[in-house]
């Protein structure tokens, strides 16, 4: 079962000279937004990203398709007009930062931004619901040796297709990448900084 509690980055407190905690808090809001923008931005500029969001014309550009052939949208079988990267998107923008405690020697604030294990949770396989693409994306997606890039009509992309038999001549596999838990270890890590 999955654990779907958002991360809590460790409650921090940081020491200001006296009177002055309510003037550091602007200071740190203003650092927060500008690392969650950062988050976000890494998070749409990734390979696999901007794959997927370029529906089934777009190139393999996150390299996972060792023959290079077809991509990610139509290989993982999203329907035409699937936002599959949508869910993941509104979890990182609830990222959020709240002040516990000020006083006139310090600020308490924490950090809540969502765990691999809440996004795994918003993005389901289509033909395979209590499997995560994303959490795929990183250990592997398996298939790759049926899957035939064709326009087809019956597909659910509208390209891509699953055959009965492994295809001949087909070499290679799914390369599985870094996706989206190295994009929240490292945030969480400097969120814990601010």
């Amino acid at each position: 079962m999955l654990d779907n509690k958002k991360i809590i980055v460790d409650l921090h407190k940081r020491e200001v000279p006296k009177r002055s905690a309510n003037t550091i808090k602007p200071v740190i809001t203003k650092n927060f937004l500008s690392l969650k923008n950062k988050m976000i931005a890494e998070f749409l500029g990734h390979p696999v990203t901007r794959e997927i969001e370029g529906g089934i014309t777009s190139p393999n550009i996150s390299k996972t398709l060792s023959s290079g052939k077809g991509n990610l949208f139509s290989f993982i079988g999203f329907y035409q007009g699937d936002k599959p990267i949508e869910p993941i998107l509104e979890l990182l923008r609830a990222t959020s930062i709240r002040f516990v405690r000020t006083t006139n020697t310090y600020v308490e604030h924490e950090v809540t931004l969502p765990s691999s294990e809440e996004i795994f949770a918003v993005t389901p396989i289509p033909w395979a619901p209590n499997r995560s693409w994303a959490r795929g994306i990183e250990v592997g997606i398996s298939g790759y040796g049926y899957y035939l890039n064709r326009a087809y009509r019956d597909s659910r992309s509208g390209r891509g297709l699953q055959t009965k038999n492994r295809i001949k001549g087909r070499s290679g596999k799914f390369k599985n990448v870094k996706y989206i838990s190295e994009i929240l270890n490292k945030y969480r890590k400097l969120f814990n900084q601010l």
